[in-house]
């Protein structure tokens, strides 16, 4: 009778046995364990093909393009122009395409003695904005939107052709580049150049003239980025060493800056009052200022003084007569310096 259990076995045995309440509250509990860990979507039909560390890479190695491209457009156009990179992503060739805009100005660019073909899209808005500007125009782009003409678009073309520079100096560091345009088409075959799933990069300019902004990307195919994968792995170089900017790019650059505006401001004078004099200000009161008759005036540039004047008139407009550089402190200018201005 020894293997005979006793009724307190018996019971402890049940006790053991977990309950259906149980069961569930044990599966719940590893479904919430399982959903604290972190799970990355992986899309098996468009993998990865470029990693993060090299799409950094890739688009640090743009920056100086886009500030290339301000100055290009700002000395063409004869306005401010600037440009900011805003991403570089990678889709498939089949993507890109579903998001392109209907209204669209698409160019197509030769990557010599490389794989494939590189495909410049600009926004229809920024687009004719730019021909306007170009014609001598405000720079707006229509009310309503559209395609570009065919003359329009051939202009716009012959200005993206100046970029082509630009965009050589961007892979200098890395490998000979010489893109060619190809002859502007008003409704390119963009369904032949590459299969669906094929793998592109995408980079993203907002550019922004005085009275319109919109977007200019730059889509470079698989084939001609996985040739230079093995000069970019592990390589940092690109990101702090950059060349010497060239002879032609400072000119441009300083071509830009000479077409920027500069206020200028003459101050007659000044005058302190209290508050309680001021509320009780009326048209009519006469303000006595700090600076006598023929004392100079101060002229301001851009919030700073620059300069000593004397006001006047020219024909029927104010002026003012440069005499001298201010230098800090003077209040008056010498007579030399008079008889000069």
């Amino acid at each position: 009778m020894a293997n005979i259990l006793s009724q307190d076995e018996v019971d402890a045995l049940l006790g053991a046995i977990p309950t259906d309440d149980e069961e569930a509250e044990e599966r719940q509990q590893e479904v919430s364990e399982a959903s604290d860990k972190k799970i990355s979507s992986y899309d098996f039909r468009r993998p990865s093909r470029v990693s993060r560390e090299q799409l950094k890479i890739l688009q640090n190695l743009h920056v100086p393009f886009s500030r290339r491209l301000g100055v290009l457009l700002s000395t063409l156009l004869r306005a401010r122009v600037t440009a900011e990179l805003m991403s570089l992503e990678q889709f498939s060739y089949g993507e890109y395409i579903i998001s392109l805009p209907q209204s669209a100005g698409v160019f197509l660019l030769d990557l010599k003695e490389e794989n494939g073909t590189t495909i410049l899209d600009m926004q229809s808005a920024l687009g004719l904005a730019m021909f306007d500007k170009l014609l001598g125009g405000s720079g707006l782009s229509p009310e309503e939107e559209r395609d570009m003409t065919p003359i329009e678009a051939t202009i716009i073309s012959k200005m993206v052709g100046k970029i082509l520079p630009a965009l050589k100096e961007v892979w200098a560091p890395i490998c000979a580049l010489e893109p060619v345009m190809r002859p502007f088409e008003l409704n390119p075959q963009l369904q032949n150049l590459l299969p669906p799933t094929e793998t592109v990069l995408v980079l993203t300019l907002q550019v922004s003239m005085p009275k319109t902004s919109g977007l200019i990307t730059l889509t470079y195919p698989f084939p001609f980025i996985e040739t230079i994968l093995g000069h970019l792995a592990g390589e940092n170089r690109f990101l702090v060493s950059r060349d010497p900017l060239s002879e032609e790019t400072k000119k441009e650059i300083k071509h830009a800056l000479g077409m920027g505006p500069m206020d200028i401001a003459v101050q007659l004078g000044r005058s302190d009052v209290t508050v309680y004099d001021f509320l009780k200000l009326k048209v009519g009161d006469v303000l006595p200022l700090d600076a006598k008759v023929e004392d100079p005036v101060n002229i301001i540039v851009d919030g700073y003084t620059k300069f000593l004047g004397r006001p006047g008139r020219t024909k029927k407009w104010k002026a003012v007569q440069i005499l001298g550089v201010y230098d800090g402190t003077q209040t008056t200018v010498s007579e030399g310096e008079a008889r000069h201005g």
